[in-house]
């Protein structure tokens, strides 16, 4: 019994961690449709990544190859570029960080930046966003899911559509 428990409890950790997806990817552009005074034709995406964390690596590595140098989706025009944590800096130039896996350690230091610069921050690591670090979580499978801390939006100047707050579960 202690054993199918702490299978389930490391399951439910795993899945919380999930790295992000191409379809994560996809579904996150379309919800920045619903940032208000965003400019759609112009989002400048951050993917944030720890150079010393082979998991961080890899994740990026993946976003950046599934999204190039821009992606457009649903009137949405991103401008990507990769970012590792020692250059992130207080105030980053991006509209949008995609926190990667293995980033944990930096939490409160990216949660400053993207506060500093009113960026949103999101990753697909719901404890992120649980722990107010992350304003947006998002998981694509096995159905997608959208959690918001309005909180930490609120500190990172960021706001949503009410329509986009009535589709989302807010932490």
């Amino acid at each position: 019994m202690l054993a199918v428990a702490a299978a389930l409890a490391l399951t439910s950790a795993t899945a919380a961690a999930a790295d992000m997806t191409e379809r994560d990817l996809l579904v996150l552009v379309r919800a920045l449709s619903f940032v208000q005074d965003m400019d759609t034709d112009m989002v400048r995406l951050a993917v944030v990544r720890d150079p010393a964390d082979a998991r961080s690596r890899a994740e990026a590595a993946e976003l950046m190859s599934s999204i190039g140098d821009e992606l457009d989706v649903a009137n949405v025009h991103v401008f990507t570029t990769e970012v590792d944590i020692g250059d992130l800096g207080e105030s980053p130039t991006a509209d949008v960080m995609i926190v990667t896996a293995g980033l944990r350690p930096y939490y409160q230091q990216l949660a400053d930046a993207a506060a500093a610069g009113r960026v949103l921050s999101v990753s697909s690591d719901m404890s992120c966003v649980q722990e107010g670090f992350c304003v947006l979580g998002v998981q694509s499978e096995p159905s997608v899911r959208l959690v918001l801390n309005a909180r930490t939006a609120s500190r990172n100047g960021v706001a949503f559509e009410p329509a986009f707050r009535m589709m989302v579960s807010e932490r």
